[in-house]
Order: C-alpha cells, then structure tokens, then sequence
C-alpha cells in the first residue's frame, strides 16, 4: 500500500510537468507542418488576427485556413466541449494559436489528399492493468525512411502520462511495466505498443494514406464551409462593420457589399428619425410610393434576421453596433429558400455576440460622433439678385383689374424693400434652424461563466441631437444571454429590452427656409420676433395687404409645437439543442416580443397658419399609439455525416409559426386655448367631422421546410430547398404556396489539385429557385366596411371599403443566380463575380374598379416585373507581410442592373394618367422600366424667340407640348455604383478609406423645374435657384437654358429638365490605432485600448447641380471612437 500511495504521488506530479511540455511540443510541431505531409510548418509562421475576439476552435481553422495553404476535416461537433479561444489582435504563431486552443483534449492529425488535415479525437481506452512497476522508457520515433520525427505525441494508457519527441525524434516516458503506449503524429498511422517491461522501445510510424471514415466537413444549420455553398453569400465580422461606420449596421454595409443598395432619399435627407429604404440586388415589386395601396413595409426591403428570429428594420437601425459578432447577407434562391415567403428581397443574418467562458471579462466602447449640414446644394438668391429679379419679373406691377391698391402704394412697398438691401440686409435664413448634430454612445459588456454555464450582459445607451435644431433621436438597450450546455443538451435564453425617445425639429421643414426671402431681418429694429417678415405682427385682410405678407418662420419655432415619439420593445428568445447522436441534432426555439409605439403631435392655436381659423379650430393635438405583438415558433432537426470519407451530407427539415397581432389607435383634437402647453385636455373637441380611428390586425404564416446538402469530395457541390407556406396576407384560396431553391457548385482548385500557392478558391456556382414576399399587409379574403355617421338620409350605417378577393396569390420571385469565387496567391487576390436574373409574377396591384362600385384600391394579380444584374466584389493586398504585421490592399466592388415590366397591359393606364397630371416621370408600360423616366423631348430654347422647342414622336418640331409625345428620356438606375476602397494595417495603426463612384443615372433636377422656371405670383416672392437670375435668356440671339423671365410662362415637364447624375462621395475614411500587451496597460487594469477617428460623406463631387435634401438637409458625420478591454 505504500508502495501505491508512493507511486500516486509521483503519477501526479509527473503528469503535471510531463503534460505542460506535452502540450506545448506538441502544438508547436503540429502547427509548424508545411506544404507537403513530409514538411513541417516553420517556426516562424504566423497567422494575424485583425482583432480583439473571442472565437470557438472551429473559428481557429478558418484563420489559419484563409491565411496558409491548409484546410482541416473533422468530425461535426468534435470540438464543442472546448472552451472557446480569447484573440488578442496582432501577429501570433501558429503553434501558439492552436496550444491556446487544445488545452487538455488530446486529437490524431492525419493527411488526407490536397493537403486537408484530417482530425480526430483519440478515444480513451479503458484498459485493467494490474497494479505494476513503473519504469522510465526510452527511445526513437522515425517514419518509414528512417528519419527522426520531431514533435510525435506520445500517451501511456490509462495513467495519461504524456510527451513528445525532441527534434531528432527521442522521447523519454514513465509507464507501468505491463502498460501500452500510443504513439501519433500527423500524417502516420497511430500506433499503439506494449511495453512489456521494455526500458527501450524505438517505433517507427508508417505514412497515412488512408482517409478514415465517419466525418464532415465542419457544417451546421444555419453554419457551412462557405466552400460548399452554391448560394451567393456574404459574411462580415462585426469588427468589419465598426471599421466603417459606428452609426448603424444599414450605413456600414452600403459599403462592404454591392448587393446592399440604400435608396437616396432626397426628401428625408439625413433625419435621424426616418427609416432608410433599402434593397438587395434590385426590386422585384412597384414599391409603395409607385402604388399606392394596402402596402405597410415597403415590398423591396430584404427579411432582416436577429438571433434566429425575424426583427424590424426600425430594431435593427437601433441596434448597438458594438453588440454585432457577425453578419451573413443571403442573395439568392439557393441561400434564401429556407426563408420561403419572405425572402424574394434577400436575407439580412445578424448575429450578436455570446457568451464566452472563462474569467469575467469587460468591455467598454464610447463613441462620439459630429455632424454638420451640407448647405453647399443650396444655390439660392442673395437679397439684391432676389428684390432685382422680382423686379424684372414684373412682381410689383399691380394685376390688371385689382382695386385693392394703387401702383404707387407698390413703388412704395419696392422702394422700401430696395432699401433695407442697401443698407445691408442679407439674410442667409438656411442657417438658422442648423446647428452641429452631436452623438454621444456608451456601451458596456461583460460576462463570463464556466463550459456548462454562461453569460453575457450587455447595456448601451445613445443620445443623438440632430443638424436640424430640436431634432432628437435617444436610444437605450440592455440584453441579457444565458447558455447552459451539458452533455447532449443545450439551453439558451437571450431576453432583449429596448427603447427610445425622439423628437422632430420644432424649425419644421427645411424647406420653409430655403424659400424665406434674404431681404427680410429675422428681427425688427427692436430686436422682436414678429409674426411677420415686414416686421408686424397682426394680420392683414386681402384688401390691406401690399404686394404680399409672408410668415416669419422663426416666429412658430418658439411657440411650444412638438412633434414627438417614444417606444418600448420587449424580446425574449429560447432555444433548445439536443444531440441526439453525433449525427443527428434537434433543435426548437420561441420567441416572445411586444414593440410599443406612442407618438403625439402639438400645433400651438398662435401658429401663423391658424390666423384666420375660429377659436374652436385653433390649434390641434394628434396622438397615435400602436402595439404589435409576436410570437414565433420553431422546431426542427438536422442529419450530417461523411461516408466514405468522400459523401458529406446534411440534411434540414423545420416547422416554423408566425403570429402577429397589430393594434393601433389614432385621434385627432382641435381648438386650444392659448398657453396650455398641448395639454390634450383643454381641447375643444375632434376635428371637423373627425373621430378615433381604432385599427386591429391578426395575421399568421407557417412554413415547412426540408433541405438537402451533399458535397462529393469537397468537389462537387449540391444544394436543395423546398418550403411550404401559408399566410393570412393572400386569398382563402390562396393561402399556400410552394417555394424552392436548387443549387450545383464546382470547387475546380480541389477538382484539378490547383498549386495552392497560385490557387486556393476557385468555384464556379449556380442556382435557380422560387421565393417568395411577405412585405404586404391586408385583408384580402374579407370584406371591410367602414362606419359613417352620415351613412344616408336615415342617419348612421355602413358602408363597402374593400371587397374581398379570395383567390389572391402571393407574389412569387424566380430566381436564376450565376457565380464565381477566386481567391489566389495565398488568399492576397480574392474576387466574387456575381450574375442574376429574377422574375416576380404576379404582382400585387391595387385597382381602381368601376366608378359604379364606389371602390378604390381592390387587390389584384396582374403583370410581372423582371431584374436581372451583375455585380462585383475584389480585393488585393500589394503587401502581405505578416511577421511584421504590415498589410496593404485595394478593393473595388460594383453593380449594374435595371427592370422590366411586362403582363399589366392597360391594368394600371389610371396611375399613368394621374402620374401625367403632377411632375412625376414614371409611367407603367410593358417592356418599360419602373426606373425609366417619362418626357416630351425638349431641343432647347430658341434663340430667336426665347420659347422651347419640343419634338415630336413623327419628328417635327413645335413650340406646344403634347403629352402623347412622351418618350423614355433617362433611367434613374445608375449604369454602374460601387465603392473602390483601401486598407492599410501597419503594427498597431490602421487606415481605410471607401469612395463610391455611381455613373449612368439619371435624375429630374426639380430645383430647375420649381425654382427657376414655373415661377408664378403665387411663389414670386420665395427665394429661388439663383440661376433664374443669373442664366435666363434676355435678348433674341442669346444662346440660354431657361426661358426668359416672367410670371406668365407656365413651363411644361419636358427632357430638358432631366440630367446625368454622375458623382463620386467619400463615403468612409478611418484613421485607428490599437495596443495591447503593454505593461502601462497592465497597471492601469486593462487588457486592450483602442482608438479610432471615423469621417463619414465627408464629400461629394457631381455632375447636376441640384439641391440634395428638402424637408432634412444631408450631412456629414465624423466621429470618435474609444474601446477599452479589461
């Protein structure tokens, strides 16, 4: 017994040192295996890691993977009880790497073909072995040539005393007497020999040349090697996405990725409290501004993702971009399918980060962000060229037949006014409401746990002020994950709290003051703010005023009006894994979620457009609150396996539940008394002939989903989706529909065992498949009737404000997607080519029916609209040096692309007529665009006369317009966007800059159109374009743009109004620097500091000189970036 007790006491000890020099030789020789299995990686390869993070042992292979000419193959989930493995940004060695991921586990390393590392778990044998001696053993490893191998692990049976061999292969160890040991190395067959009471056993290792059985490729399912994907996919780390824009995730992507398209949206300019329009590779549907109809969501916006579960794009703007770990962009049928009928418009995967095991970890990030108003669009009058021009218009001439005042009474208004100008009065009114928008973010994560338990809790909190004075818009987060693992079971509860406030700028629209006149103060001599321009305060009947009596706008500003919002959302994600062998897993989830929005709207009864309203209409006060809650539910289950080291195969198959209920409740209140501060209840009462409108909605999809995924050899690749959904949104008969994706790929670097030091991706893919879209919102398969107070003679009924159209189907996208992946010279070139075509049929319209019907707005099938386009993603790095950390590349992306409508006939022929009879371009004509823009041709103006000449369709000339000579003048598609970018990363500093470049587009200048022709009495007095004074033609002879000036000439739409929209932008530019491991760092408690300067839109160059921004001017933002790790 002494002996025994003895003889523990050395097994530990022994085995605690044995095993840290184990380990370390062990990963050192493992990662310095080189190019062929009977090389070895040099001590001085080294992989970089762009950033701090915390990644799972699978992560690790896909580092070195991306960065050496190696892949590795493993059996799925081999590595799931590994804790994960904490990446300080910098150069590390590859041995280092892989020592800080294998800490106690002990796995064979084996060669397969093509240079793939085969990977798997020695299993622990349990062997009976008689209490024995211990004795030291000694010896020599070599292979089958008789050379020395260094690096062989080396692991007695049962004590686990383990070693390596030194680097002329020999190794020393202690075991039992009667013992085995085994021997393994990466690339040979394992061995396992007994001792038999042997002070010296040399072994020599044999070279592996046959795969094992029984492993995949490392796959999931929702996570594939991206070299077995036929579908155009994109993945960015959250560290990709901070390196562009700290603002949100939707301003980060439009520049990482071609497909990513974020509308302009020249109205809304920059306000913070307007949702941006986004699409993904084109629109398959008449978006809503185009027709206008039940449509809630705009049609084209993609399906956005969150944690496994479906989110707003309202959530996803708010999302804290720190909280990002990574996001996945799903272009095509072949990767969307899954999503069946919502995914027509692509898939946006956000993935927020988890729980990591491990000691308490912290993180702090303050962001810091200035914007300041572009006013460089604005081309307006000073106050001597807008009282001069006036003049020259004839605007102080007093109109034929008015009595109200004589023309001396008008000499004496100009007189005035030409007076203030000389003695100094220009004022430059866009300033006014401007002031330096300032974001102010704090985000705070910590968390930690154990490998069975885990959590993370993350907070953030954001002010944001507005260029735009009084525009707010203050956001708040806080989530909390816990995972639990044990065993084959997996627990994880991630709950989500968010909320906000945000405020409109009490100055109103931008606009109001690009058209105040400069010639005005903005206070009179006093220094008061009057009611009005003229410096009075009390309004004037027609018969008093002279020439005109505008508004003060600044007047209104401090009256106490507010426009404000707030919401409140609630998320609760669970989800459960269970292993129910190591090739089957299955999986189900719920999700929980209350989104709860209140919005209020005061008008002060002292608002100068209530002036001449009744006490009792003085005034109003609108409030509308809205509630949507969700549930959605899913439960699924997934088979992977390899057979014959050669077949992957992965099959999905998942039932998922969508319910939505939306209530929302509106009212609107008139007539307040002056200084109640919009209190609702001193109120008068509704407006006229108003009342609440109380609105309530269900709606419910389900989706049945399989998916097959096989690979053959890491060659050839096969991918197959079919979903069954169902959805309240559509008919009765029509509630279900069928949706499919059927993808092929060709890994031709592993098909022709390319060199891989030229060669390391070279994939061509295709697929082809049917999707569908959920974006629309309705009551088709009833009738909707509407109360009415007046209903008839007898008093109060109902009456008809829908009628049902039961076989109403879902619209459905075919989608044909061609592609191609390269990556060359060690991953230093890497380019994406993509090529797609879509075909959505049938569209959803709303029809205006028979005047006899009374009906407007009935849900029809009708026509298609087809997209087709190309686009381009590349990269490379001129300098590649990794031991020092010093990289340098440039990349270029772009697309180009346009529609086709077709199959309406004369279906939407009333939007075309109501489309001719405002300013707006577009029209609806099979084989047209939806993005062609509609016009008479215009030839100029004549020199002579000064009139414009327009052409006709049979090729005459004539100074009328007709609207029935409208032609395709421009297209507002651009022929070709993208963004040309580079990085340099050089130590601890960091550079980037991303230009976009957009050619081919055309644009309706409408500042041309409104402000410097079509200027009549009614609008005279507006500040205009300055061009209305400075570029008009005056003289017969005169070569000019515009038509003389006047107030008489009403200007037709014609071609000469539309113009090329060629421009460049900086859309990012970034300066960082990062340091860690310093002792200074240590002292101060910290682990990592971070700091980077961030300028986005910091310029633009363009071809058309048009006014960018009308209600919200377009900013610039630069922004300060601090990242503290403890």
């Amino acid at each position: 017994m002494k002996f025994k007790l003895t003889s523990a006491y050395f097994y530990f000890r022994k085995r605690l040192i044995i095993n840290i020099m184990r380990t370390f030789i062990f990963l050192f020789c493992t990662t310095i295996f080189g190019f062929s299995p009977v090389n070895l990686f040099s001590q001085n390869t080294k992989v970089v890691i762009t950033a701090d993070k915390t990644v799972s042992v699978d992560e690790v292979f896909d580092i070195i993977t991306k960065q050496t000419n190696y892949t590795f193959i493993y059996q799925e989930d081999l590595f799931k009880k590994l804790p994960k493995v904490h990446l300080k940004k910098g150069t590390i060695k590859v041995n280092d790497l892989l020592e800080a991921s294998f800490p106690n586990k002990n796995f064979n390393f084996s060669f397969t073909k093509g240079n793939a590392i085969l990977i798997k778990e020695v299993p622990a044998e349990k062997v009976v072995v008689l209490e024995s001696k211990i004795i030291e053993i000694k010896g020599t490893v070599t292979n089958d040539k008789g050379e020395p191998i260094p690096g062989v692990n080396i692991k007695v049976k049962v004590t686990g005393v383990a070693t390596q061999t030194d680097f002329d292969g020999k190794y020393t160890i202690s075991a039992p007497e009667n013992g085995q040991i085994l021997f393994t190395y990466i690339g040979h067959k394992a061995q396992v020999v007994d001792v038999n009471n042997r002070k010296v056993i040399n072994i020599k290792l044999l070279e592996e040349r046959k795969e094992l059985e029984g492993v995949v490729v490392n796959t999931g399912v929702t996570v594939r090697k991206k070299e077995l994907i036929t579908g155009a996919v994109t993945i960015f780390k959250g560290e990709e996405l901070r390196q562009v824009s700290t603002q949100n995730v939707v301003q980060a992507l439009k520049s990482l990725d071609p497909s990513f398209i974020v509308v302009n949206n020249n109205i809304a300019g920059s306000n913070p409290n307007i949702l941006p329009t986004i699409e993904v590779r084109g629109q398959t549907s008449l978006t809503a501004n185009q027709v206008d109809s039940q449509f809630r969501d705009d049609p084209n916006q993609p399906l956005f993702i969150l944690d496994g579960f479906p989110t707003t794009l309202q959530q996803v703007v708010d999302l804290d971009i720190n909280r990002i770990a990574s996001i996945t962009l799903l272009k095509d049928a072949a990767s969307t399918a899954l999503y069946g009928s919502r995914s027509a418009n692509g898939v946006v995967v956000i993935e927020t980060n988890k729980p990591l095991p491990g000691k308490l970890q912290f993180n702090y990030v303050y962001n810091s962000s200035y914007e300041l108003a572009d006013l460089s669009v604005y081309h307006l009058m000073n106050a001597a060229q807008k009282l001069e021009f006036e003049r020259l218009s004839g605007a102080f001439i007093v109109k034929d037949g008015s009595a109200e005042t004589t023309p001396f009474t008008w000499d004496k208004e100009y007189n005035r006014r030409l007076a203030a100008v000389r003695s100094g009065v220009d004022t430059y009114w866009l300033n006014e409401p401007i002031q330096m928008g300032i974001t102010s973010g704090h985000s705070l994560n910590f968390g930690g746990g154990s490998d069975e338990f885990r959590f993370n809790i993350a907070g953030n909190y954001k002010t944001l002020t507005g260029t735009m004075k009084g525009s707010e818009h203050d956001t708040w987060g806080y989530n909390t994950t816990l995972t639990y693992r044990k065993n084959k079971l997996s627990l994880n509860n991630q709950f989500f709290v968010s909320g906000g406030t945000n405020q409109e700028s009490p100055y109103g629209s931008f606009e109001i003051w690009a058209k105040a006149s400069p010639y005005y103060p903005k206070y009179n001599e006093n220094g008061v703010i009057t009611r009005y321009m003229d410096g009075s305060s009390l309004p004037l009947t027609s018969l008093q005023t002279i020439v005109n009596h505008p508004a003060n706008p600044l007047y209104n500003v401090f009256l106490g009006s507010f426009d404000k919002g707030k919401d409140f959302n609630f998320t609760n994600n669970f989800a459960i894994n269970y292993d129910i062998n190591p090739h089957i897993k299955a999986t189900g989830a719920l999700s929980v979620s209350r989104l709860d929005n209140h919005n209020t709207v005061f008008i002060s009864p002292d608002d100068t457009r209530y002036v001449n309203n009744i006490s009792t209409e003085k005034g109003s006060y609108s409030s509308y609150e809205a509630i949507v809650d969700k549930w959605n539910a899913n439960i699924g289950a997934t088979y992977s396996n390899v057979f014959k080291s050669v077949h992957s195969f992965n099959y999905t198959i998942r039932a998922q539940a969508l319910e939505t209920k939306n209530n929302s409740y509106t009212t609107t209140l008139r007539g307040f008394p002056f200084g109640v501060g919009g209190n609702p209840a001193f109120a008068f009462g509704y407006e006229p002939n108003g009342k609440p409108i109380v609105f309530t909605e269900l709606i419910r999809s389900v989706d049945l989903t399989n998916q097959i995924n096989y690979a053959y050899d890491r060659r050839f690749l096969f991918d197959f989706t079919q979903t069954i959904s169902g959805a309240t949104n559509f008919g009765t008969n029509k509630k279900y529909s069928p949706y499919w994706g059927v993808g092929f790929g060709w890994n031709l670097n592993n098909e022709f065992k390319m060199n891989e030091d030229i060669v390391n991706i070279f994939k061509i893919r295709a697929n082809i498949g049917q999707t569908g879209n959920q974006n629309l919102v309705g009551f088709a398969s009833y009738d909707v009737y509407a109360y009415n107070a007046n209903t008839n003679v007898f008093g109060a009924g109902l009456g008809v404000s829908q009628i049902a159209n039961p076989n109403l189907e879902a619209q459905r996208t075919k989608d044909l997607s061609l592609g191609l992946d390269l990556a060359m010279f060690r991953n230093r070139l890497t380019m994406t080519l993509g090529a797609y075509k879509r075909k959505t049929s049938p569209q959803i319209v709303a029809i205006d029916l028979a005047a006899s019907t009374g009906l407007n707005g009935y849900p029809l099938n009708v026509g298609y609209l087809t997209t087709q386009g190309l686009e381009l993603k590349m990269n490379y790095n001129f300098i590649y040096d990794l031991s020092r950390n010093f990289v340098w590349g440039i990349g270029l992306m772009g697309t180009t692309g346009d529609n086709e409508l077709g199959g309406f006939g004369n279906a939407l022929a009333s939007l075309n007529s109501e489309a001719q009879k405002t300013t707006s371009l577009t029209r609806y004509y099979d084989g047209a665009s939806s993005n062609d823009l509609w016009a008479v041709p215009s030839l100029g103006i004549d020199p002579a006369t000064g009139r414009e000449i327009f052409l006709k369709k049979n090729g005459q000339t004539t100074f009328d317009l007709d609207k029935k000579d409208e032609v395709v003048m421009g297209n507002s598609r651009e022929t070709a966007t993208g963004v040309i970018s580079t990085n340099l990363n050089y130590k601890g500093f960091s550079f980037g800059l991303f230009v976009r470049y957009s050619f081919g587009a055309e644009r309706f200048n409408s500042a041309l159109y409104n402000k410097v022709e079509n200027i009549s009495r009614d609008n005279i007095f507006d500040n205009q374009d300055v061009r209305a004074f400075t570029d008009r033609w005056t003289t017969p002879g005169q070569m000019a743009q515009f038509k003389a000036i006047g107030l008489t000439n009403n200007t037709p739409i014609s071609s000469r109004f539309i113009q090329k929209d060629d421009y460049i932008s900086g859309e990012s530019i970034r300066l960082g620097y990062r340091v860690t491991d310093r002792a200074w760092l240590k002292r101060a408690g910290l682990t990592a500091l971070g700091f980077n300067a961030i300028a986005n839109e910091f310029f633009r160059v363009s071809t058309i000189k048009a006014e960018r921004g009308i209600d919200y001017p377009f900013s610039r933002i630069y922004s300060l970036n601090l990242n503290l790790s403890f």
